[in-house]
This record gives structure tokens, sequence and C-alpha cells, in this order.
């Protein structure tokens, strides 16, 4: 193998390890988005999102970038698209 595909083969390697460590990355907060403390820790996940507890505030949260392109009432598993649920509370208020 020569060197020039073995390079090749290893900076692609790398970038796809770049990548999918950046994705992780993302989904880690920084700080309690209620507070502000750097004191929060892991609490669990539900649908497949990271949960977090912070220390100090005592709140439970999930970071935002964690959800993705999906809204929290997809990640919840609302079927109905948000316009028919106002279509269906304004009916209901008739």
């Amino acid at each position: 193998m020569g060197k020039t595909k073995l390079r090749r083969i290893l900076e692609d390697t790398l970038v796809k390890v770049v990548r999918e460590v950046s994705k992780v990355v993302n989904t880690i907060p920084e700080e309690c988005k209620f507070c502000g403390s750097k004191r929060i820790v892991r609490y669990g996940h539900y649908q497949g999102v990271q949960h977090w507890w912070c220390k100090d505030c005592k709140r439970k949260f999930v970071h935002n970038e964690a959800l993705g392109d999906k809204t929290p009432a997809q990640k919840a598993g609302i079927k109905f698209p948000f316009r028919d649920w106002l279509d269906i509370v304004k009916g209901a208020n008739k």
C-alpha cells in the first residue's frame, strides 16, 4: 500500500471521527440554562435525549442542541401538527 493511499485513508477516518465527536460535544451543555451554574450532572435519558440536573438551582433540563431538528412536540410523540391543535382549540372555544 502506497503512502498516499494510506494517508488518504487515515485522513478520511480522522474526518469521520471528528464529525462524530463534534455531534456529541454539541449536545453537552456548559452551564445550567436556568441559573447559569456550571455545577451540572447527567440525570438519565428519555426517548434518546440526555437530561441534566443542576446542583445549585435543583432543576432538571434538556440541552436544546440535543433535540436536533425536531420540535419538543415531535420529541414527545404528539402526532398532530401544531396547526391542527390550533383548529381543535378554536373549535372548542365556539
